[in-house]
């Protein structure tokens, strides 16, 4: 089969979690404990950049997801397909019933994009039946990790501008084009003024500004013919 984007990005993400979530979800869903309750706190241990506070962001990526979240058909058959050897809940068909009816029901609590946060305060709670919870716990991570970082070094790097404008210009240095969105708006949210990802500034409703890159340069005779162009 041939992977593409939109074979990985389509209208569900509900596979985007670690299988270990999956494998304790089965192990509630057969004690009958699958509708407990539980709260989760998101927080993270220490400061980064040994700095001494941080950008929190994520928040709007993360209610985006979670809002349209679900276990769609086709991600249960994928999934009773994976190699996975000697693991039962796959083949377990009220299991797999279970996960389908599953739906995102959950009370949040959160610290806006673009607070000031310390470390082991909570950023996100999350209330929800306990394997919801569990299921959804990677991809928090995943989102407010990275997010939180970059807008926390976007911070930092525009406090000691002071009044210069600041630009960030990471598409092509970024993890992925999905990392390069994330970025281009955690940037933004941690104090850059604007960015040269055409994608994310119109997606985001960001301001857009770029340069010229080296290659237009070389194409003329001298730099002064480049420039006058």
């Amino acid at each position: 089969m041939t992977t593409t984007s939109k074979t990985i990005y389509n209208d569900s993400l509900s596979l985007l979690t670690d299988f270990y979530q999956l494998s304790m979800a089965y192990a509630w869903w057969k004690q009958g404990s699958s509708d407990i309750m539980a709260i989760y706190h998101l927080v993270f241990r220490k400061n980064p950049f040994d700095g001494g506070y941080a950008i929190t962001c994520g928040l709007n990526q993360f209610i985006e997801i979670i809002n349209s979240w679900h276990f769609v058909l086709a991600d249960l058959e994928a999934l009773a397909k994976s190699k996975v050897e000697f693991f039962e809940p796959l083949q377990d068909k009220k299991f797999l019933e279970y996960l389908q009816n599953l739906k995102s029901k959950i009370s949040l609590k959160a610290i806006p994009d673009g607070s000031i946060v310390f470390a082991n305060e909570p950023i996100i709670q999350v209330k929800a039946p306990i394997i919801l919870g569990q299921i959804l716990e990677s991809i928090a991570l995943n989102i407010f990790g990275y997010e939180t970082l970059i807008a926390t070094k976007a911070s930092r790097i525009k406090y000691v501008s002071g009044n210069d404008k600041v630009l960030e210009f990471g598409l092509r240095r970024a993890h992925g084009f999905d990392g390069a969105l994330s970025a281009s708006y955690a940037a933004y949210i941690g104090g850059c003024d604007a960015t040269s990802n055409t994608l994310a500034a119109i997606k985001y409703d960001i301001p857009l500004e770029g340069t010229i890159a080296h290659s237009f340069i070389m194409s003329f005779t001298s730099e002064e013919e480049a420039f006058k162009a």
